[in-house]
Formats: C-alpha cells, structure tokens, sequence
C-alpha cells in the first residue's frame, strides 16, 4: 500500500546535514512497514532490529565507542555495515529507552551512516525523569494513519486519485465561461461551482479584486462526485489503519474483517497501557477511551467524560492518551494572526480520536448507517465527518511537524459561536465549518469572518466544489465581503492548495 510519507523519508535520506530520524506515531499507523519499503527502494543493505521482539539486543549498545556498536551489530546480524549504503533501522525504540541518548554519537562521529529509530509509546517512555532525547541532534517525522488518498489507492482506485490529486491544478481555471456558470453570472460577482442560491444579488466589495470573477472550477460529473462519496463511506467505517484496509481488501470488502482487525488493535492498545508507564491508572485509561468518541465535535469538560472522577486525574489520563497518539486535542485560540498556538486557551478544547474506522467502532456504526441513500446529518449529528476532517487536516501538511489544530469560539449567552476549525495558510487565518450534508447555516463562520476580518473561509460538506464572494449577516453589524469556498469532504488533502492558489488573488 503506497503511504505518501515515502518521498519524505527520500527526502531526509538526500539531506546533506542529515540527522537520525525518529518516527513517531501510534501503533499499527505502518512506521514499520514503511520503513521496509524504504530501504528495499533506496538502499542496498538494511538491518532491523527490533527492541520488543529481541529485548537482549540492548547489550550490543553498551560499549561508549559507536564503531564498536556497529561491529557489534555486523557480528550479531551477520552483516557488513557500509554508510551510504546501509539503512539501520532500530523498531520499538521505547523498550529500549537507554539507547535514544546515544543517538547523538552517530550524528556526531559517523553522520554518513542512515539511521531511522520508529516507537509508538515513545512519549510515554520519555515522561518519565530518567530518559530524554539528544536535542538538537535527531530529527523527527511524524506518521498518521492512511489519508482518504492512500486508501483510494489501496482500494484500486487509482484514476479516481488522479483526478482528486490534480485538481487543484486542473480543476481551477481563470476566464468566465458564460455557457457553465450561467445564472451564477452577475457582472463582478459570481458563484463559481454548481450551485448558486447563495449568490444572488452581489456586488464585487473593494477588497476583493474585480478579477477574482474570472475564477471557476471544473464541473465534476455527478458520477465522478457519487462514487467518491461511496468510497468516503467506506473509509468512514475502515478507517486509515493499513492491518484493518488490508484485512478490508483481502476479505473482498467484508466489513466484519476489518471490525475483526479493529477489534484486535484496541484489545493491542489497551494492553500496552500498563507496560510504559509505572504508575499508570490502566482502568481508567481504557475507560476514557471507550468515552472520548462521543465527545468529538464538542467542547470538553472533565466532568463529562468521567463525573465519578477528580478532574486532575481524568487531565492526566487525557495527557497519556495524546502521548500515545491515541487521541489529538484541538485547542481553543483566538485567531487573531499567526502562529494561532500564540493565542492558545488551554483550558478549553475539543478532542479528536486517532482513526475514522475506530472511532466509528467504538459509536458502533455499521456499513449500512453510512449508505448512499442514508444523509450524513443523521449519522452522529455530523461528528463522524468532523472526526473525518480534523484527522485529515492534522497530517495534510508538514511531516516534519508536530501536527496540531485549533478550533475558534465565543461563549455568550446571548450569541454563542464555534468554528470547527482555524488552519493557516499562505500567511491567513482560515476558518472551517464542517457539515456533513448538503445545507446548513454558517452562523459561527460568519461571526468569526466579521469579527477577525478573514478574507476567505472554507466549508467542507456533500456538495460539490463552489466558491463565490458573499457578505456575512450577524444581526446588529455592517455586512463584511468575504470570499466563501466550499470542498467535498473528500477533498480535504487538497484544501490547503485551493486555499493557496485562491488567496494569492484576494
């Protein structure tokens, strides 16, 4: 199954102040196979070594000297180390904590040699006061499960990734065509896409320059939009764990395989909770985590997610979970400007879950609850596609940051407010409402754009791609112009470079 995170590790591999890496991410996301395909592609010899499976192995890491430490390791493997052309991969590095500090000695004394160290508790290991990571000496690349893209590949559906992933080159085209706008057409303004409800009576603001009515998209054959939709389906109940889409695939799309599969990675996780961490409350671990995905799409309280528990206690356990990966909290910020972590409130935050297919699992959805004739709104009041959004966005851009998210509100009893989502792209604030259907009001969206001034926000709904200028409406304020850009849910990968090609023109 191709993973997307392979031309990053090309990538590192072709750096000339290359660094050893770290790969992190939760257990079964695919950091090991990944690895392997890498070095099978790249290199001419590889040795793995694994700290779970041969926890004696630790030894062949005592001596001070690294050079001892490789000949050690030719020795024990019964092969020959050549820098540039060796990959040394060292897995489940979190059961062997003691080795991450020696790290260091191979970027200081041998740099040539390519080193890629992969764990999946690994922040679980490091909470603990005895072990730390050589700073300034590894670099890190952070991996999640498969994207909705990957899993159209793993599905073979190849074309159909072709056409999603150009898109945004081919898809967006400068010039008014008359003949497939249509109605939308009113002079300087335009709703651009397939539909035009929303775009009535407009005059292009001076903000937004007069030339930005000569943007359209493609029109995207209903066909083409209904069969991605039924593969979006699919992914909301599969999810992007490679064991599970390939269980899904090789049972010939049996449901109850990749459930089976699912089942077998929580019973994996739930285990693991009591191994990293020495006075872990493993109870109340697995309890939380049977909670929390009921709780995505809202603002959490402690209270909520355990009444019988001490809050200080369920923050802690909330603190584990997102070390093990298992869990992303969105953190509230203002949104004022960037960096949008400047502006976090950390008292206030919704969660994210790590996987689509697992949180789906654990609400108990079923194949048929997502089926075409079926509206996303009724399934979970929309939260399965937020979960769907949020764990897109966390890995859609740089993997070699930690990924993170934020969500804007603004209690008041009178006017309360929540945006979904705040990203930042080509130096803006963008808001993101998700909405799983087709209508919806964009109430919070609104009030956001007003207040912040946002040129742009984006929502992510059924509904084919459209973007036009309109102006908010929050009761007791001027109108403010803003251009609003909607996205099929499953073009969520390809938001941010939508987003950059259209903000170059406001």
């Amino acid at each position: 199954m191709k993973r997307f995170a392979l031309s990053a590790l090309i990538e590192w591999k072709n750096k000339p102040n290359r660094k050893p890496l770290v790969i992190q991410g939760a257990r079964q996301v695919g950091k090991t196979e990944l690895v392997r395909i890498f070095a099978r592609q790249e290199f001419d010899s590889f040795i793995e070594i694994n700290f779970d499976e041969h926890p004696k192995q630790v030894s062949l890491f005592d001596d001070e000297d690294i050079h001892n430490v490789l000949r050690f390791i030719e020795i024990d493997t019964n092969q020959r180390i050549i820098p540039g052309k060796t990959l040394l991969f060292l897995d489940e590095i979190q059961s062997a904590p003691s080795i991450l500090a020696k790290l260091r000695y191979f970027y200081e004394r041998l740099p040539e040699l390519h080193v890629i160290c992969a764990g999946s508790l690994l922040d679980f290991v490091l909470a603990e006061p005895e072990y730390s990571m050589p700073v300034g000496r590894i670099e890190f690349l952070y991996l999640g499960p498969m994207s909705f893209d990957e899993f159209l590949l793993a599905r073979g559906q190849d074309q159909l990734y072709e056409y999603v992933e150009s898109y945004p080159r081919s898809g967006i085209t400068m010039g008014v065509d008359h003949a497939k706008v249509g109605a939308g057409y009113t002079g300087d303004s335009v709703e651009y896409g397939q539909h035009s409800a929303d775009a009535s009576n407009l005059s292009a603001p001076h903000s937004i320059p007069a030339d930005f009515g000569a943007l359209q998209f493609m029109a995207i054959p209903q066909v083409i939009h209904s069969k991605l939709l039924g593969f979006l389906r699919e992914y909301f109940l599969v999810g992007g764990l490679p064991g599970v889409v390939k269980a899904y695939v090789e049972s010939g799309l049996d449901p109850l395989a990749a459930g089976q599969e699912q089942q077998s990675i929580l019973q994996t996780y739930y285990l693991d909770f009591g191994k990293y961490r020495k006075r872990v409350n493993v109870s109340l671990l697995q309890d939380l985590l049977k909670r929390i995905p009921s709780q995505v799409g809202k603002t959490v309280k402690y209270s909520a997610l355990d009444p019988l528990v001490r809050s200080a206690a369920v923050k802690d356990s909330l603190d584990l979970l997102e070390k093990a990966r298992l869990i992303y909290r969105v953190f509230h910020s203002d949104g004022n400007g960037l960096p949008l972590g400047a502006e976090v409130n950390r008292s206030y935050f919704k969660l994210l879950f790590l996987d689509t297919g697992l949180f789906s699992a654990f609400l108990g959805l079923k194949l048929s609850d997502f089926l075409a004739n079926v509206d996303f709104t009724l399934v979970h009041s929309g939260s399965v596609a937020e979960q769907f959004i949020g764990q897109q966005l966390l890995y859609a851009n740089d993997p070699w940051a930690e990924p993170s998210l934020f969500y804007w509100d603004r209690p008041n009893r009178s006017s309360t407010a929540e945006v979904d989502y705040l990203i930042s792209c080509a130096g803006r604030v963008v808001p993101i409402e998700v909405k799983a259907g087709t209508i919806g009001r964009l109430k919070s969206l609104q009030m956001f754009v007003h207040e912040k001034g946002a040129p742009i926000a984006l929502r992510f709904n059924s509904g084919l791609p459209s973007v036009f200028v309109t102006h908010t409406s929050v009761a007791g304020k001027e109108p403010v112009p803003f251009v609003l850009l909607s996205l099929p849910l499953y073009m969520a990968q390809q938001a941010p470079q939508i987003l950059s090609g259209i903000l170059n023109l406001v």
